[in-house]
């Protein structure tokens, strides 16, 4: 679970430098628990497709432990990619802003190297045929990403829910 740990850093610090220009320990704190869903919902969506890994993997000898830190490491790309996201966020607003677009398009370079990296290791480490390979990372990510996107929304849905029923009902 390093790489995890490792991913949550890297969110907590983005969170920081974009919201301050520069890196704060206690902002730092408070990205790292408002976004620690992002590596739950990775590790439960990973659990969700292990019973389809398992046979495959104890021919190879992993654990589920070992597995989903080798295959954590696909996160690479995103990390490399938030510490350019951390060095825009230091810049001063006015260029920073010049930079949100083309930033965030980029995005799609991480996610494409980071999917491509996952199919590549349930069909080598795991050694799963490459279309049970493609299948099992578009269910994990279905699972995961839909966890997160549901978790995120709610918690912002929420907020602004909970004003308007008491507002309703005078509750």
């Amino acid at each position: 679970m390093r790489r995890s740990l490792l991913l949550l850093i890297a969110i907590a610090c983005v969170v920081s430098v974009c919201a301050s220009g520069r890196l704060s320990a206690r902002l730092a704190l408070d990205g790292a628990v408002a976004f620690a869903f992002i590596p739950a919902f990775e590790v439960l969506s990973f659990a969700a497709i292990w019973p389809r890994l398992r046979a495959h993997a104890r021919a190879t000898g992993l654990t589920f432990g070992t597995a989903f830190d080798a295959f954590s490491a696909g996160n690479r790309p995103w990390l490399f990619w938030m510490l350019l996201l951390v060095l825009v966020g230091m810049l001063p607003p006015r260029q920073a802003d010049s930079w949100i677009l083309p930033l965030l398009l980029s995005s799609l370079v991480p996610f494409v190297l980071v999917v491509l990296a996952d199919v590549r290791f349930v069909r080598v480490a795991l050694g799963r045929p490459a279309q049970a390979a493609r299948m099992d990372i578009l269910l994990q990510r279905l699972i995961g990403w839909t966890g997160g996107v549901v978790y995120f929304l709610g918690i912002a849905l929420w907020a602004e829910i909970v004003p308007r029923w008491h507002a309703w009902f005078g509750a």
